[in-house]
């Protein structure tokens, strides 16, 4: 007999609560190709979004959460609408160079209005290995 495999399916959301409010359309500067998962961290950098990143340039402060999948071929900028206030699934929120985000990341998004909270996924109720 076969063994079964267990598929999980996640069906959750980076956004907890958000009012039309807390979006704002920005562009959003690639270095390069490259694709963004939802929940990447971002800052600004003079009128654009770039990545966030926890140490070094300009880039060390996190304004906004980009709340869908984007990718662009090549260098250059892509027309956004992120996430700039409410409510954040904290588990989902993500810094693209793989570093850890904290409670220190955590108090940084919430000093522009976007708040990150533990959320139990319900989901994960049929399937408690997830």
């Amino acid at each position: 007999m076969a063994n079964i495999d267990t598929t999980n399916i996640d069906e959750g959301s980076v956004v907890v609560e958000a009012k039309a409010t807390d979006f704002e359309d920005n562009l959003l500067t690639f270095a390069g190709t490259d694709a963004f998962v939802a929940g990447t961290i971002l800052a600004r950098s003079g009128q654009k979004l770039v990545l966030y990143v926890k140490t070094g340039g300009g880039a060390n402060t996190p304004v906004a959460v980009l709340t869908y999948p984007v990718s662009r071929v090549g260098a250059g900028d892509v027309a956004i609408r992120a996430l700039v206030g409410g409510t954040v699934n904290f588990d989902r929120l993500v810094i693209d160079n793989a570093q850890t985000v904290d409670k220190t990341v955590a108090d940084a998004l919430r000093n522009f209005g976007i708040v990150a909270v533990r959320v139990t996924q319900l989901a994960n109720i049929d399937n408690p290995q997830a």
